[in-house]
């Protein structure tokens, strides 16, 4: 009898344990979720310099990675084909548009932490 209260009292101890981290696991699931609506995708070409440089995410076992090709068309999100449209990779519609837009919105992050590190400063 006292085995059996010894295994119950063990199995419940690693049942709470169990919950505990799926709760953990979902908390820090939900911090990391970003609403689709957030990041636009865009359609993207691969130019010749691109050519079998940009990876497809696919990674076949004992051959390796698959690239894209010059020509090939391909969805990325715009922060992705910012920065491959800057190494001469990609082209989409909008991309200048695009860049300069991502460089006003990065010149306006790195004034306004500026602006914080000095009221920091400024309290010292």
């Amino acid at each position: 009898m006292v085995s059996k209260v010894s295994n119950q009292a063990e199995a419940r101890i690693a049942l709470d344990a169990q919950e505990a981290i799926k709760k953990r696991a979902a908390r820090q699931a939900a911090k990391r979720e970003i609403a689709p609506d957030d990041v636009q995708v865009v359609e993207c070409v691969v130019l010749p310099q691109g050519h079998e440089k940009i990876s497809m995410g696919v990674h076949v076992h004992g051959v390796g990675e698959a690239h894209y090709e010059e020509g090939e068309r391909f969805k990325a999100e715009m922060p992705t084909a910012v920065d491959l449209y800057r190494r001469g990779y990609v082209n989409f519609e909008g991309a200048r548009e695009a860049v300069a837009q991502a460089d006003e919105q990065a010149s306006r992050y790195a004034r306004a932490e500026k602006a914080e590190l000095q009221k920091l400063l400024d309290q010292v």
